[in-house]
């Protein structure tokens, strides 16, 4: 049970659900109060707060928004496809200067 789309391919990218509805429902239990009382705050509804803690699917903008809540980046919860490596990941900068340094080597200039 992981993966918010596709999940029984492992050549596609997954969410794990399990953990974050672990997570969430350690923090519910840490906060003390009921679903009903913590999901406005959050900024999702009752529903929505039972189903992720539940390890159902929830829209993308209320994962962010639990994450938020709990204190976690959403990234601790994805899950690279096989064979993709999670590290290596590139700023828009770096990127730029990579096109600019290949396109010189080429003998072209573009910005």
């Amino acid at each position: 049970m992981s993966g918010l789309q596709n999940s029984d391919n492992p050549d596609l990218a997954g969410f794990d659900l399990r953990n974050f509805a672990r997570i969430i429902r350690v923090r519910m239990d840490a906060d003390g109060r009921g679903m009903r009382k913590i999901a406005p705050e959050v900024g999702v509804t009752y529903s929505d707060l039972s189903r992720a803690s539940g390890g159902k699917q929830i829209g993308v903008g209320k994962v962010i928004a639990l994450c938020d809540w709990i204190g976690v980046d959403i990234r601790t919860f994805y899950q690279a496809p096989d064979g993709v490596s999670r590290v290596g990941c590139f700023t828009f900068d770096q990127l730029h200067h990579s096109e600019n340094k290949r396109n010189s080597e080429n003998g072209e200039l573009r910005p």
